[in-house]
């Protein structure tokens, strides 16, 4: 079977504080006190769009940017950007199985972001599944510094 995406709808090219956004903190079911973020992401394109982006966040060509909320002020980081020169690399099937059904969605991964102290660059993915109303983001998963 074969399936065609068009997501081009999903493109934010305005200046809007309306935003894909995420906003994330501490997981009560650990000891450890994970750190308040928020993140905001545009499919196809740059952030900046969003007009809330902090200062201190100077980077708006990014496609996507994590920064601090919270105790974590000041801290910014890029996850990734969108180049449509490597389209063929950061867009895969939700389904990889050996039988995959294509019409079940696709993700996208963001390559490039800024460094962690370890050097490993960070990097974001979406996951968009398909249905029978309009493309639902499903997921969001950065990559972790260690």
């Amino acid at each position: 079977p074969t399936a065609t995406f068009d997501l081009r709808d999903l493109t934010k090219a305005e200046s809007t504080s309306i935003a894909y956004r995420i906003t994330d903190g501490d997981l009560e079911c650990t000891d450890e006190v994970e750190a308040d973020y928020t993140y905001v992401f545009n499919f196809f394109g740059d952030i900046s769009y969003y007009s809330e982006l902090p200062s201190y966040c100077g980077d708006d060509s990014a496609a996507a940017v994590q920064f601090g909320v919270g105790g974590q002020i000041n801290s910014c980081h890029t996850l990734g950007r969108y180049d449509a020169d490597y389209d063929d690399q950061i867009w895969s099937l939700l389904d990889k199985s050996s039988d995959a059904d294509p019409s079940k969605g696709v993700s996208l991964k963001y390559l490039d972001g800024d460094p962690c102290a370890g050097g490993v660059k960070r990097q974001l993915t979406l996951n968009v599944e398909c249905f029978n109303h309009p493309y639902r983001l499903v997921s969001a998963s950065a990559q972790r510094c260690r």
